[in-house]
């Protein structure tokens, strides 16, 4: 004799838990894109952070050193005007390093001061998003990271190496806050393509337009303009990682302010004596050799 007790519940059917299941396999088809998003917005916004830092620590590092941009190299009115000595169109200037500027703000941003790693240890020069920070990958590309400190000495890339961030080069010659007509739309710091390795990028050598055939160039389709056609020193390689993030990157301005653009924005001029250049241009006098 069977017993049924009353109110006993009964189990799922076979076509119930197929239901269910499929309802969680939309659910999570519609849901890890998503934390996938949010993943890549917490990254950039590390990235962002770092480079807010860098940005403010080169500004402490400006009002402290009579409003000059940290130097790497012997001064030049304009670097992007006219071959050595009176200019760096022809990248002749950089023979004389004095190092990276990236060592010389250390001590605004370590624990301790420019003679230790702690700003490197910290990763502050490096991009979550970058899968080869110190260009270790690179054919060539010395990673210095490690070297003990010498302010009197010279890298090749100069200490502390190849990290995330480019500087534009525009600043590296003397240049002053005074100089730079717009500093809140002229680009400072940029982040690094995966396969260029400097700790800087020159405009005028045409390391800001990603033309096809470049090497490194991750879009291939802007063409190299005019104002640096005929340049013998050009290099041919597109230093920028123009869509790590989401379709665009970061980048710290002249004046310490950071923010997200598309690679295309940046080229643009904005400004009448920034037609070639777009925010990379820092001085107003314009290219030429």
């Amino acid at each position: 004799m069977k017993v049924r007790l009353i109110g006993a519940p009964k189990g799922f059917t076979l076509i119930e838990l197929l239901v269910v299941i499929a309802i969680i396999a939309v659910l999570a088809a519609i849901l890890f894109p998503v934390f996938a998003k949010v993943r890549e917005k917490a990254r950039q916004i590390a990235c962002l952070s770092n480079m807010r830092q860098i940005g403010l620590a080169t500004m402490e590092y400006v009002e402290d050193y009579d409003e000059v941009y940290p130097e790497e190299h012997q001064p030049c009115a304009n670097p992007a005007v006219g071959a050595s000595p009176t200019g760096d169109y022809n990248g002749g200037l950089e023979a004389v390093d004095y190092g990276s500027p990236f060592a010389k703000i250390l001590p605004y941003v370590a624990k301790d001061n420019a003679n230790t790693t702690g700003a490197l240890t910290q990763k502050l020069f490096d991009c979550p998003d970058d899968p080869d920070p110190n260009g270790s990958t690179i054919t060539g590309c010395t990673d210095v990271t490690t070297a003990t400190y010498n302010p009197t000495e010279s890298y090749n890339p100069p200490w502390p190496g190849v990290t995330s961030y480019l500087i534009n080069a525009y600043f590296l010659f003397g240049a002053s806050e005074s100089e730079v007509p717009d500093p809140s739309n002229t680009i400072y710091i940029a982040e690094r393509n995966g396969k260029f390795c400097d700790v800087h990028l020159h405009p005028w050598l045409g390391e800001i337009y990603d033309a096809s055939g470049f090497a490194g160039a991750v879009l291939g389709s802007t063409p190299v303009p005019t104002c640096i056609s005929g340049n013998s020193a050009i290099d041919n390689q597109f230093a920028i990682a123009s869509n790590r993030h989401t379709n665009g990157a970061n980048y710290t301005f002249a004046d310490g302010h950071v923010k997200w653009e598309t690679y295309a924005t940046t080229i643009q001029p904005n400004a009448p004596d920034q037609a070639c250049f777009g925010q990379y241009q820092a001085l107003p006098a314009g290219p030429g050799p």
